[in-house]
């Protein structure tokens, strides 16, 4: 719900951002994109995913495509439009 959002918004503002390194930034900000998917929080999962996928990261559309963590984001049109 929205204290549970709320929470994990103030966790990855204090997580290392992207900005300031480029590695753990984005490992953080996947994480964080995997919890919301998991809570059911698709669109802010979905927000983190656009994100990493505009920088240089380890994930990619492939692996979006094949990894069960992001089953839950799977019928979502933003998401599709993000894997296609």
């Amino acid at each position: 719900g929205p204290l549970v959002a709320g929470y994990l918004e103030r966790l990855g503002r204090t997580l290392r951002p992207v900005a300031d390194d480029a590695v753990d930034g984005t490992v953080a900000c996947e994480a964080l994109a995997r919890i919301y998917a998991m809570l059911g929080e698709q669109d802010a999962a979905i927000d983190r995913l656009e994100m990493l996928l505009s920088v240089p990261s380890l994930l990619s559309r492939q692996l979006l495509q094949l990894d069960p963590a992001w089953s839950p984001l799977r019928e979502h049109p933003r998401f599709e439009r993000l894997v296609h």
